[in-house]
């Protein structure tokens, strides 16, 4: 009897610990809910396509798409294509990588048209073919990526090779591997498919391929063998890596998830994270990595973005919702990206790009509430400024303005039904503005084509003729991108 007692009493104590790990990460989970902003082809953009990221030391957000080479000052885009009789423009429209060097040069490598440097004064290009590396052909090559070393040789990873590049003369010499450079040999055709490159140290190159990870020694110029004994599953079609600042590299591969390479030991994990926010535990398909810190590794996918921390060996899912505007556009992340300040930005496949700031304040979802009187006023909110005391003024298509005031929380209506001074000529508010000297100036529809200026401590509101909302520097606020980041 006593056992039968004593099995009941384990079978309850397991069922309420699954029941909290449930609740807790669903708890875990809900807790990580975050906005995207996008930019798209609304935006200026030419293709939704992003295969390349850059902010550079001027400030400018460069991104390659299959559709021309974009900057980003924060406001506009500028676009730079191929044209056919200019030989100073980009050899070729769809762009593969960017690079910055360490003169604050920019670097472009395309499909299979060669290699492009920038030149910032004349906004033109000077083109590098590396057409006739191949021997017996004039193949050109793909340049997937790029990097610089102390004598500042670029490297270049390519689908024939790894490319050494001296910029001073322009000349290409080419690197190729055998089967001896590898632990496994999944292709011998992709032997040589360097689809990732990246930078251990001052010295040693990391490039990823299809049939694995192989390092390489850029002073003695040669490969360098990862002994099987450091693997732990298989390591290959690789397709992104990244350390994330305490020595340890991650490594997304297409077919086989997620690794953790410690170079101090030679070892390499396999990782398989508990997947949170899908029904099901799809975590393959990788095909973008960024480490922003230990704890924080965004892995781009082809079913969704997803957040890593290994403390908890956890992974939350981010996928697009048709009726969220600010959760993922894609769930196809072809490139993710961390700038000079922390901010990441992710490019998908057909929809653009998603910018995620650092540090991101929390949304708070003001509406109207018809049992609470000290809510936003019902209707379109069509203008939004913030007068000198810091308060926020809502002005909306059938209620009105509302003035919200941060310090106390409470709301203030101005309708025509309200009490003086707080009377306004009409519920249709166009547009409203808040100057430098403490005035409101109010735009509605159906009365005075004149704006309505509303003087704080004033008796009531005055009518006043637009030449005297002269303001130079607007507290309106609209609905852009911020642009903090850039400078």
């Amino acid at each position: 009897m006593h056992i039968v007692k004593d099995i009941t009493l384990y079978i309850k104590s397991v069922i309420l610990l699954v029941l909290f790990s449930i609740n807790f990460l669903n708890l875990y989970a809900q807790s990580e809910k975050i906005h995207f902003s996008q930019l798209t082809t609304k935006n200026g953009f030419s293709s939704n396509d992003i295969n390349d990221i850059l902010h550079d030391s001027r400030g400018f957000m460069w991104f390659a798409t299959d559709m021309g080479l974009h900057r980003w000052d924060g406001y506009k885009m500028k676009v730079f294509f191929h044209q056919p009789n200019d030989s100073s423009s980009l050899s070729a429209s769809s762009i593969s990588s960017i690079y910055e060097d360490k003169d604050s040069v920019l670097w472009i490598g395309t499909y299979k048209s060669g290699l492009n440097r920038y030149n910032r004064k004349l906004q033109n290009f000077t083109r590098y073919d590396i057409g006739n590396i191949n021997p017996g052909s004039n193949v050109q090559n793909i340049i997937w990526g790029m990097c610089e070393d102390h004598s500042k040789n670029f490297w270049l990873a390519t689908e024939y090779g790894l490319l050494k590049f001296n910029s001073t003369t322009g000349e290409f010499k080419r690197f190729v591997t055998d089967s001896t450079s590898f632990s496994t040999v999944i292709s011998e055709q992709a032997m040589n498919y360097f689809r990732v490159i990246y930078k251990q140290d001052d010295k040693t190159l990391l490039l990823g391929t299809r049939n694995g990870l192989v390092q390489f020694d850029m002073l003695k110029e040669i490969f360098i063998r990862i002994p099987l004994s450091a693997y732990s599953g298989n390591v290959y079609d690789i397709s992104g890596i990244s350390d994330d600042g305490s020595g340890i590299f991650w490594i997304a591969t297409y077919k086989n998830g997620l690794y953790r390479y410690d170079p101090s030991t030679n070892r390499i994990k396999k990782i398989t994270p508990a997947v949170l926010n899908r029904e099901n535990d799809l975590f393959d398909g990788l095909i973008s990595i960024c480490a922003k810190s230990p704890d924080e590794i965004w892995v781009g996918t082809v079913n969704g973005l997803f957040k890593f921390n290994q403390q908890n060996n956890i992974a939350i899912a981010f996928l697009p919702n048709s009726r969220d505007l600010t959760s993922i556009s894609s769930s196809i992340i072809q490139s993710i990206y961390i700038d000079n300040n922390k901010n990441l930005w992710f490019g998908t496949q057909d929809y653009g790009v998603n910018f995620l700031p650092n540090k991101q304040k929390p949304y708070r979802l003001y509406k109207w509430d018809s049992e609470n009187s000290n809510s936003l006023g019902r209707g379109i909110v069509n203008s939004i400024c913030e007068d000198i005391a810091g308060n926020i003024w809502v002005g909306s298509w059938g209620s009105g303005v509302s003035c919200f005031s941060q310090k106390n929380k409470k709301y203030i209506r101005f309708t025509p039904d309200s009490p003086e001074p707080n009377r306004i000529n009409s519920n249709y508010v166009n547009v409203i503005h808040c100057d430098n000297d403490d005035n409101i100036w109010i735009g509605t529809t159906g009365h005075s084509p004149n704006p309505m200026r509303w003087k704080r401590n004033a008796a009531s509101p005055t009518w006043a003729s637009p030449a005297r909302c002269n303001d130079s520097s607007s507290r309106t606020r609209g609905a852009a991108l911020p642009r903090y980041f850039l400078r």
